[in-house]
């Protein structure tokens, strides 16, 4: 069957139709173009998501008292250790005396070396001042965390590991005392 002839009116009526369409079709094209996200700004993947704690390791160190912090920052200074880092393992750095403390990242590191960058850095000074009050040639100083308070005598080590000053001043009462007997 031959299909009617299609009036004017109905022509027309299909060219708008027609113009109508291809204008929504580059609409969405143009709206397609405006959502796509460049690399960049994409949202993080799941094999980037991981518990920092299977990435990373946070250990702490206690230096001894003659430790500078520059030390602490050349890579000689973790020559021993350096195979039980990797990359981005933080270390905390106590110096004994609780003199200062240095938080650093670690950058690099290989077989015998660990290049360092300090993250923080604490200055507490000379913290533990010895004791005015006691016996003339008696002297309490903080020996490290190690061996705690320690009493010494004529300037040398008389006895370490008092968990608290005060111990460590009873005892050196207790030993002057002995002394006078």
């Amino acid at each position: 069957m031959a299909e009617p002839a299609k009036t004017l009116d109905d022509q027309v009526e299909e060219e708008k139709q027609r113009k109508a369409a291809e204008k929504n079709e580059s609409k969405d094209a143009e709206s397609t173009a405006e959502i796509e996200v460049p690399d960049a700004v994409k949202p993080v993947g799941v094999n980037r998501f991981q518990l920092r704690s299977e990435k990373e390791n946070d250990f702490r160190v206690d230096a001894k008292v003659d430790t500078t912090p520059e030390q602490v920052l050349d890579p000689a200074f973790w020559e021993h250790i350096a195979r039980h880092l990797q990359i981005t393992d933080t270390i905390t750095v106590v110096r004994e005396d609780i003199a200062w403390k240095m938080r650093v990242i670690v950058v690099d590191c290989g077989h015998n070396f660990a290049s360092v960058i300090k993250e923080e850095f604490y200055d507490f000074g000379q913290s533990h001042e010895p004791s005015d009050t006691l016996p003339g040639r008696y002297k309490i100083d903080w020996a490290g965390t190690s061996k705690k308070w320690r009493v010494q005598f004529d300037k040398k080590p008389l006895k370490d590991g008092f968990a608290t000053k005060q111990l460590a001043h009873r005892f050196a009462e207790n030993h002057a005392q002995a002394l006078k007997r």
